[in-house]
């Protein structure tokens, strides 16, 4: 994107709606307290599940492996709980050490790789008890719980029962929004606190938000930081925002009072008006 194509827009009390065409995920909805709702887990998995059966031999895991062209699959029991999760990397140890417990360089590696090299079913490649993901958790929960396990999916659990498979590239669909329609919403959210005026304008280019303009009090800038923060899309914030001094009115702060800005606050510099 060029310079020439960051989206600047004003905060006023009724934005303009956006004429462009709406995309695909739409964000979450502004919610009461005027923090925008962001995805979950149910906006952006892969549902319903692929799901292995305990007693699936080997030769039929790799087929629906192949045929699903995907990377990995949970486990279930009769009654479609959660059991364990087969990846493709866990039947790479078959065709690594073809000859199990005597294949050269295996006797010193875990047990569980010799295991899985011996594989005859799903229940012997499964890893038991995976990390899993709730329906209604944010993505930076799961993607946090994602880094933590070291494992790139999640099943998706809902009443004990699988209902789909979160990926880290399911995650990663927070981040890809126009910044037209960030621009958009970080402004709804900003006018439904009241704290946002005509001096208050957002910035949006390649989701680095820039927020610039005059605030009331330090607790507002904050607060407005947080809600910007809080858009899908959202990569990072370069508050530029001023508290305005009690003595200037908000009609003196948007026709040239000269302030300096330190570090997201403003100190009266000269109580003189621009020409």
């Amino acid at each position: 994107m060029r310079p020439d194509d960051v989206v600047v827009s004003q905060t006023t009390a009724n934005p303009p709606t956006p004429t462009h065409p709406q995309p695909l995920p739409v964000a979450g909805a502004v919610l009461a307290d005027s923090t925008p709702a962001p995805l979950a887990v149910r906006d952006v998995m892969t549902a319903p599940a692929v799901v292995l059966a305990a007693d699936a031999s080997y030769a039929e895991v790799v087929h629906r492996f192949l045929s699903s062209d995907i990377g990995g699959m949970p486990v279930v029991d009769d009654t479609g709980r959660l059991v364990g999760l087969v990846t493709e990397a866990d039947l790479m140890f078959k065709e690594a050490y073809p000859h199990g417990s005597i294949s050269v360089g295996l006797a010193w590696r875990p047990d569980r790789w010799q295991e899985k090299s011996e594989a005859r079913s799903a229940s012997d490649l499964m890893t038991r008890d995976p990390a899993a993901a709730d329906l209604d958790e944010s993505l930076d929960v799961v993607a946090r719980r994602m880094v933590e396990h070291d494992v790139s999916r999640l099943p998706v659990v809902h009443e004990g029962r699988v209902v789909g498979v979160v990926s880290r590239h399911d995650v990663l669909r927070r981040f890809d929004r126009p910044d037209y329609v960030i621009a958009a919403e970080i402004d709804r959210a900003i006018s439904a606190t009241e704290l946002g005026s005509s001096s208050t304008r957002t910035s949006v280019l390649d989701g680095d938000v820039v927020l610039s303009g005059f605030v009331s009090s330090a607790e507002d800038l904050d607060t407005l930081e947080r809600i910007a923060s809080s858009v899908d899309g959202t990569v990072s914030i370069d508050n530029q925002l001023v508290v305005r001094p009690s003595h200037v009115t908000a009609a003196e702060s948007t026709c040239g009072t000269s302030f300096e800005v330190l570090s997201g606050s403003a100190d009266v510099a000269a109580d003189r008006t621009t020409a």
